[in-house]
């Protein structure tokens, strides 16, 4: 997670920042890292942990994971997005808007869980119950972001072509 969280800013830098260059071809690359491998790559890794994990003995990694799988691309996504309307270029049409939305409430929804999981986690308040509701969060986050994202993403970039 360190080494997604330090290509995160430097691909924040290369996005937001800079035209051309380096940083610039850096911070595509970390996008469509962001926008394909990530969440595949951390479900992946959070559902091995969910395996072998039960209600009595949850790794916080698990807890971590469930606010990093949306986070990371999310914001990613939304902070070139608030430097282009801030700056005062301010032509978004409805899919833009829709995206910033479905946006928003997905990543609303990543805070919501991990705070509900981390409070049951800190108390010992866990219950087999949870253990399957975690998993049909991971599981749910990679519907969002492989069919719901991907659905609005190109149709901002087809509506755009035209």
């Amino acid at each position: 997670m360190i080494t997604t969280l330090i290509a995160f800013f430097i691909g924040i830098y290369g996005t937001t920042f800079v035209d051309d260059g380096g940083f610039y071809i850096f911070g595509q690359a970390v996008s469509l890292y962001l926008l394909i491998v990530h969440p595949a790559l951390l479900f992946g890794y959070s559902r091995a942990i969910l395996k072998l994990s039960d209600h009595i003995s949850v790794p916080e990694v698990l807890i971590f994971s469930i606010i990093a799988i949306p986070f990371f691309p999310i914001v990613y996504t939304m902070i070139p997005i608030a430097y282009q309307f801030l700056s005062g270029d301010i032509s978004v049409g409805a899919a833009d808007i829709i995206f910033v939305i479905f946006e928003v409430a997905a990543l609303g929804a990543g805070f919501y869980a991990f705070v509900r999981y981390a409070k049951r986690f800190v108390t010992d308040k866990l219950v087999p119950r949870d253990i399957y509701a975690i998993q049909h969060y991971l599981i749910g986050t990679l519907i969002y972001f492989y069919f719901v994202r991907l659905t609005i993403i190109s149709t901002i970039l087809a509506s755009g072509a035209f």
